[in-house]
């Protein structure tokens, strides 16, 4: 099976889902507001954002966010979806200054973990990325405790280049690794 994005879709051997890896209109901001704040009540440790301030966001946030992303000059919004609901996230801000793409909130629900959501994701963004003209270097940011998601960085060729200390979401410090990946 293909998305609408070419990318090979999974199925859970237990239900048979099709994952497909989509964009959301503007139109479809609470359902991106939705899996956002679960991402941020969830796995605090991991994101620089904290929940209670990003609970406070207007429509007109989300519905902009998703706006520019469909866009597509300046970001990029993928979503993960079985059946109609959203399974995981991941997106891209462009730095064509720096000739750069950094990848932003990767998440993937708990219950999906362990089945390919982050493949299907990180596959659909790289090569979102690699459309990007200009752009040479894809970077990352993620709390060594997110050992999964460290591991799912490196079997996409990202590469630790600087370890940081930051406060993140949940309102503590937490050890980070900055990880790169040189393009082609």
């Amino acid at each position: 099976m293909y998305s609408r994005f070419g990318l090979v879709a999974r199925r859970y051997n237990y239900c048979m889902c099709e994952i497909k890896i989509v964009r959301l209109s503007s139109r479809q901001w609470r359902r991106y507001r939705e899996i956002r704040l679960e991402s941020l009540r969830e796995e605090p440790q991991a994101f620089g954002s904290s929940l209670l301030d990003t609970e406070k966001k207007p429509p007109a946030y989300w519905q902009g966010r998703l706006a520019e992303a469909a866009r597509g000059e300046n970001s990029v919004l993928f979503f993960a979806q079985a059946g109609e609901r959203l399974i995981g996230t991941i997106g891209v801000f462009y730095d064509e200054i720096q000739e750069t793409a950094q990848i932003i909130s990767v998440y993937v629900r708990k219950a999906e973990r362990g089945k390919g959501v982050g493949n299907l994701l990180m596959q659909a963004i790289l090569s979102e990325i690699g459309r990007k003209k200009g752009i040479r270097k894809v970077v990352l940011g993620v709390n060594q405790e997110q050992t999964a998601a460290v591991r799912l960085y490196r079997r996409f060729g990202f590469e630790v280049t600087d370890q940081r200390e930051e406060v993140q979401g949940d309102g503590r410090k937490h050890c980070g690794y900055w990880m790169e990946k040189q393009l082609g």
